[in-house]
């Protein structure tokens, strides 16, 4: 609740260290990265990604001072020390759900961009960072082409789920793939753990992520292209215009293949996957 127009008693969800458990291993300096390592601002984003679960949850209400943001031109007051995210939501900003194809919050930390805005003239991912004075937010992102942390290419010998059995001959190359950062699953066990987690690598473009997967493609002469992750599908945007700027660059009978977990699939969303040219999906029930 506001004490007055200059300061404002803030509870929440903020993060502490668990030096017990902390091993020095890096992982929050070099790959999850947080955007206000100076004051918490609650984005929970190192809590979700810390390998050794030396991170943990402490509620508490602080007084913080009231700034000012402005948001499609309309000026708003909201507390300092939150994110851009939490920010929105506080003067009723509505995020899509998972896969749809607004601005969503799956992930949280920082990998998909489905949460990015245009922030101070640039697209930026607002789950992880900090609100500030005099900030300048923009929605409308629909005209700006999406992003997204992407590793690899690569090629693969074996393929991902739902690879046709008759292509693997552990001789060939199969697939040329590569990794998304970012997931709306929190399993413990993931096989691409500092994928899923990177928030500072370079986000690329769907069209910057196309040429260089078809040039792995081509260079290494792959029955198919693959995107796995992560999970791509909870930035739909990206995806979608993904395939589309791979089938641009490819001929129709290379196998297209999306690696899954099927949580935000809908009938409508895999119509649209297959019309950009999608052309194989392999469904993984995580945790």
């Amino acid at each position: 609740m506001k004490t007055d127009t200059q300061t404002f008693r803030l509870c929440k969800s903020f993060v502490a260290i668990d030096l017990d458990k902390c091993r020095n291993c890096g992982f929050c300096l070099s790959i999850n990265k947080c955007r206000s390592p100076d004051t918490c601002i609650g984005c929970l984003s190192c809590y979700w990604s810390c390998p050794y679960e030396a991170r943990y949850i402490v509620e508490k209400c602080i007084d913080v001072k009231e700034i000012r943001i402005r948001v499609d031109g309309v000026e708003y007051r909201v507390p300092e020390r939150i994110t851009v995210a939490e920010a929105m939501e506080r003067i009723g900003f509505k995020y899509g759900a998972p896969g749809s194809k607004k601005p969503s919050l799956p992930c949280r930390t920082g990998g998909c961009w489905s949460c990015a805005l245009i922030i101070d003239g640039s697209l930026e991912r607002s789950c992880i960072t900090p609100v500030r004075d005099g900030m300048e937010i923009s929605t409308d992102v629909d005209n700006v082409e999406p992003r997204r942390i992407v590793h690899g290419p690569d090629p693969h010998m074996v393929g991902g789920k739902a690879t046709p059995w008759w292509e693997v001959d552990y001789v060939n190359y199969v697939e040329a793939a590569i990794w998304v950062a970012g997931c709306n699953l929190r399993c413990p066990q993931c096989q691409n753990y500092a994928v899923t987690y990177d928030n500072t690598s370079k986000a690329l473009t769907p069209r910057e992520a196309a040429e260089e997967v078809v040039l792995c493609h081509q260079r290494y002469e792959t029955r198919g292209i693959a995107i796995s992750g992560g999970e791509p599908t909870i930035n739909r945007r990206w995806l979608v215009e993904f395939f589309k700027e791979v089938s641009k660059r490819v001929p129709p009978k290379v196998r297209k293949h999306l690696d899954s977990n099927g949580t935000v699939l809908t009938p409508d969303y895999i119509d649209e996957l297959i019309e950009a040219g999608c052309n194989n999906i392999g469904i993984e029930p995580k945790c």
